[in-house]
């Protein structure tokens, strides 16, 4: 089974990157040999989140799994519809560890917080400035009116 590791270099000692979209290179891990090939991430460095035009490429590169540190929203959405199943929270892990602990089965499937939380504080956001819209509009209303 190929699986995909964000990672901070290109090797199996390289720490897990805690990012999916801007991580500098996968590594597609055979799971049965340990086998594996670094594909670097151009779109690390863009400045709009990369995150589902990542997530294509990985689908295209036929990965099964992904191991990551964080893959949040529309990006986790466009895995899990290609049939990618999605382990976050890799903390302070090798990719070799992380790639045999998933062999293991020592990773859970991510929670929905896990992948809805960047959502949320994105809706949220987009709250808070509506709100402050509102009451500047408000403002300049008064003070059109005493005039």
């Amino acid at each position: 089974m190929k699986i995909a590791v964000t990672a901070t270099g290109p090797g199996l000692d390289e720490e897990v990157h805690p990012l999916f979209g801007r991580c500098p290179c996968h590594l597609y891990v055979d799971s049965e040999d340990l086998s594996f090939e670094v594909v670097d991430n151009p779109l690390a460095t863009l400045p709009a989140c990369p995150g589902v035009r990542v997530a294509r490429r990985v689908i295209d590169h036929g990965a099964k799994v992904v191991l990551t540190g964080n893959c949040k929203g529309n990006t986790y959405l466009t895995l899990k519809v290609a049939g990618v199943q999605v382990f976050v929270d890799l903390k302070d892990l090798r990719v070799r560890e992380a790639v045999e602990r998933f062999k293991a089965g020592g990773f859970s499937p991510p929670t929905k917080e896990q992948v809805t939380k960047s959502v949320q504080v994105r809706t949220d956001e987009v709250v808070d400035s509506l709100e402050q819209v509102r009451k500047r509009i408000q403002e300049l209303e008064a003070q059109v009116n005493k005039s």
